[in-house]
């Protein structure tokens, strides 16, 4: 889900927003504090997720590198995604 402003909330409805994710099944939620318009939020979104599906980097390493890749194409808004969820999860192949 690509939703703007799912971090400008007040400290007790950010928490309850990742509480209401994670208690449906979610590992985690990675938010912005600001309006991303969607050509944005997709270009970091497919970054992001190709680095953490196709390159089974853990989701720490993926959201930098995301982020790394917007400021080489010189668009800074890729560091408003905060990450509320743990650096070091990945996929795992189950045998």
């Amino acid at each position: 889900i690509n939703g703007c402003h799912t971090t400008a909330l007040d400290p007790e409805k950010t928490i309850n927003l990742v509480v209401d994710f994670i208690s449906s099944g979610s590992a985690g939620v990675i938010g912005t504090d600001i309006t991303i318009f969607e050509p944005l939020a997709c270009s970091f979104a497919e970054a992001c997720l190709s680095y953490f599906l196709r390159d089974k980097c853990n989701i720490g390493d993926a959201i930098r590198m995301a982020r790394l890749k917007m400021l080489k194409e010189y668009n800074p808004l890729g560091l408003v995604y905060t990450p509320f969820v743990l650096p070091s999860l990945h996929i795992r192949e189950i045998d």
